[in-house]
């Protein structure tokens, strides 16, 4: 069985007292623990990798807001019990005593004794009884007194639109999230791609664990001019005295990148300068300037953040306004070696996706800074097993945007499966969003079908319940 864990550590907004930077419990520096996440169109649950089922429309199907309402092989899929879909390649998802068979939870068994009455064991696994679709799953239908699958789905189409039935999954690959607002409710930007949705949207929530995929496409007003040739992608959005202003990366018909910016009005982006507010240079930054990240000082002045294009180092341009930043420096003022450490990080390997926010302390203002860093991790492995990188989030904080250092027991998150082989998985793009009490970030891994979203909390819950 495959078991998630995260490496995690103690969470400070600075480093150490030897640099001048306090040691600030709980500002979501680290110590983040992985927490459920569920993106829902409609009735549908956003996935990347696995199926959904077929399943009766909400209309008639148990309604839920958590999978207790729900019967033993069901879960709460969107506001629906659904026969829960089980992943074969991690077997994760099946509620104890129940065990994966193909994409179904199921029951082991030694003989019909071990079903109660309420299936037959076939091939050790409890197969359910029914007299009528209404004995069997969400998802299921009664055939010869069995339980069997309608049909597995990842599009509407796939299912019977003669009988109502509705596609329980979405296939959408979802990536790069941006935080919009986490004061009243949760709203995100994030770029979605698959055969029904491709562009920006917008996902909203009451809670941090459960968004709601607005399906109306975040446009462009007017013509895009022709640095833009790629569109609008991998987003910031920085609140101005009640303007939402969203830098972007862009890219042109030669894979020149540079950053625009726009304002968002809910429906539609409008461009705020009709040229870049910075364009890469070649030197270090290597003709792209990717995944900016923007933060106001106490000073009002601007700070940008953002990566080179192979990920070699991480750069700070000015700006008086936020709408013209300075030239780059001439070197990164951080680069991933300075993330290696004896005993954690052994080699550091490139930078993405960084993400900044200012934290006022008594001493001053600290920009902090959260960023995946591809690396191998110096873990224990067993004979013969060759360590492989991945990316995971570091965090790093600053008084003046020039000088950083990297948190002590970096990575900040990083997950790790093991099937049974312990292997870390990808976690890129932090989103950090908080409320004063707690802190959330959204990111996006990759799976084997596209990008899925997670979530983790800082400071980590002492109790299941806290």
């Amino acid at each position: 069985m495959a078991i998630a864990i995260l490496m995690t550590a103690c969470g400070y907004g600075g480093i150490s007292s030897g640099s001048g930077l306090d040691y600030i419990p709980n500002t979501g520096a680290a110590s983040y623990q992985y927490t459920p996440l569920t993106v829902c169109l409609g009735a549908r649950k956003i996935v990347a990798r696995e199926n959904g089922f077929c399943s009766r429309p909400p209309s008639s199907g148990r309604a839920c807001a958590r999978d207790a309402d729900c019967r033993d092989r069901e879960g709460c899929n969107c506001g629906v019990c659904v026969l829960r879909y089980c992943d074969l390649a991690t077997r994760t998802d099946c509620l104890a005593p129940l065990r994966c068979v193909v994409n179904r939870c199921l029951q082991p068994c030694k003989s019909d004794a071990d079903c109660g009455g309420k299936g037959a064991c076939v091939r050790d696994n409890c197969q359910p009884s029914c007299s009528s679709d209404d004995d069997c799953a969400n998802g299921e239908q009664c055939k010869e007194g069995q339980c069997a699958v309608i049909k597995t789905c990842r599009l509407p189409s796939e299912c019977s639109s003669t009988a109502g039935d509705f596609c329980s999954a979405a296939a959408i690959s979802l990536s790069h999230p941006a935080v919009v607002d986490s004061q009243t409710g949760f709203t995100l930007l994030a770029n979605a791609q698959s055969r029904e949705y491709s562009g920006l949207f917008q996902l909203r929530g009451d809670q941090p664990g459960r968004l709601e995929f607005l399906p109306a496409t975040i446009t462009l007003r007017g013509e895009p001019p022709p640095w833009m040739w790629n569109g609008v992608s991998n987003v910031f959005v920085l609140n101005e005295e009640g303007e939402r202003r969203v830098y972007f990366q862009a890219l042109d018909a030669d894979s020149r990148g540079s950053v625009g910016l726009a304002k968002w009005t809910g429906d539609a982006l409008e461009l705020l300068s009709a040229s870049p507010v910075a364009q890469a240079q070649a030197g270090w930054e290597g003709g792209s300037i990717e995944s900016p990240a923007v933060v106001k000082l106490p000073n009002g002045r601007y700070l940008m953040g953002y990566t080179s294009r192979q990920g070699t180092g991480f750069g700070v341009r000015a700006s008086a306004d936020g709408l013209t930043f300075d030239p780059p420096p001439p070197t990164p003022v951080l680069v991933p070696e300075q993330f290696e450490r004896e005993g954690y990080i052994r080699r550091a390997e490139a930078l993405a996706d960084p993400e900044m926010r200012v934290l006022d302390t008594p001493s001053g203002p600290v920009i902090q800074l959260w960023i995946s860093l591809q690396a191998i991790e110096a873990v224990k492995l067993p004979a013969g097993v060759q360590p492989q990188s991945n990316f995971s989030i570091a965090y790093a904080a600053s008084r003046d945007g020039v000088t950083w250092e990297p948190y002590p027991w970096n990575p900040v998150l990083d997950v790790v499966e093991f099937a049974p082989l312990p292997v870390h998985r990808d976690e890129r793009g932090a989103a950090i969003a908080g409320n004063g009490a707690r802190t959330w970030m959204y990111f996006h891994r990759n799976q084997s079908r596209g990008q899925a979203l997670g979530l983790a909390v800082s400071p980590a819950p002492r109790t299941p319940g806290d």
